[in-house]
């Protein structure tokens, strides 16, 4: 995740009633990103790091190969940082064949900060609302505090600083599809991807047993069970799939 060097307005009331508006906000984007060409496969925003969000922009990559090949996919490997990571890493590894998470206190190991330090060169820096580098970088590289001062009436709500950092992800998407397609079946394994379910209900399933006792569980496909026809028929006769009928509908499970 990164705190996007955008600025934004936010008025709040103070204890006093009175209306206060500060203009030092930023928003933080968390990415989900291809390590082949630095593609976004997934990402969210919100007003801080936090386990809700990450697993927004997991959910968003999923949905996002669904969208652009079909079928949702697992990831032959995943890394991330080691935020909230006792709690994440389940996560984490029900997405994936080989979770491998960031060494600790080492930046380099991530190459997701180079990617960050890219959007903020590329796109942050030209936006009027751009605060700069951080405060441990090189003073030469900052704007001038005097146009961040001139121009912070002007500075976007939350919303509408949202919708900028939304649309830098998406110019991306647009850049660099074309380059992730075509290197799809080299960074991805088919797989079912679970997001409700714990890892050992999951595994549960795989002994035969219903891990809570809901018959449904595990199924990705339910059909009507007087459908004939040859797509439905086809699926029946796949032997990597299980079929049953419950109340008049066909279920599938792999």
């Amino acid at each position: 995740s990164w705190d996007v060097e955008l600025l934004y307005q936010k008025t709040t009331e103070n204890k006093k009633g009175h209306n206060v508006t500060t203009y030092h906000n930023r928003l933080t984007v968390c990415v989900i990103l291809d390590a082949n060409n630095k593609y976004p496969v997934g990402y969210s925003i919100d007003e801080y790091e936090n386990p809700t969000m990450i697993r927004r922009a997991l959910k968003d990559a999923v949905n996002h190969t669904k969208a652009l090949f079909g079928e949702r996919y697992m990831v032959n490997e995943f890394q991330s940082d080691r935020y909230g990571i006792k709690k994440m890493k389940e996560v984490y590894q029900s997405i994936t064949a080989n979770y491998v998470p960031a060494r600790a206190h080492n930046a380099k190991a991530k190459i997701i900060e180079p990617y960050f330090k890219y959007l903020n060169d590329n796109y942050c820096h030209f936006m009027p609302n751009w605060s700069g580098y951080g405060v441990t970088s090189n003073e030469e590289l900052q704007p001038n505090s005097d146009i961040p001062q001139a121009l912070k009436k002007m500075f976007p709500t939350e919303e509408e600083c949202a919708e900028q950092i939304a649309n830098i992800i998406e110019q991306e998407r647009k850049i660099k599809q074309s380059d992730f397609v075509k290197g799809f079946a080299k960074s991805f394994r088919k797989g079912k991807i679970y997001f409700n379910q714990p890892k050992k209900w999951i595994q549960d399933e795989e002994n035969g047993n219903k891990g809570r006792g809901d018959i449904l569980e595990g199924t990705f496909m339910t059909i009507k069970s007087d459908d004939k026809s040859q797509f439905v028929n086809k699926l029946k006769k796949d032997e990597n799939l299980k079929n049953f009928e419950y109340q008049g509908f066909t279920y599938f499970r792999r």
